[in-house]
């Protein structure tokens, strides 16, 4: 089980003042069942987060590219 938790302004989401809609900062937990210890978990998850391309993208700058495409 994953939680996420998320804060942003909704002023800037509903273009209510001229401010960023984007998060403010975002934060995972993950719930599991296992009989390792807290410092193996630890580098799982370091691992996964070095490894993902999701984690990556949300915490380093990538380009993005949107296009209209008529159907």
């Amino acid at each position: 089980e994953v939680d996420m938790e998320g804060e942003n302004d909704l002023n800037g989401f509903f273009g209510l003042k001229p401010i960023s809609p984007k998060l403010s900062g975002v934060k995972l937990t993950f719930h599991v069942e296992s009989d390792a210890d807290s410092k193996t978990l630890q580098e799982i998850l370091d691992a996964a987060q070095s490894l993902s391309p999701i984690f990556n993208s949300v915490t380093e700058p990538v380009g993005v590219e949107a296009a209209i495409a008529k159907a």
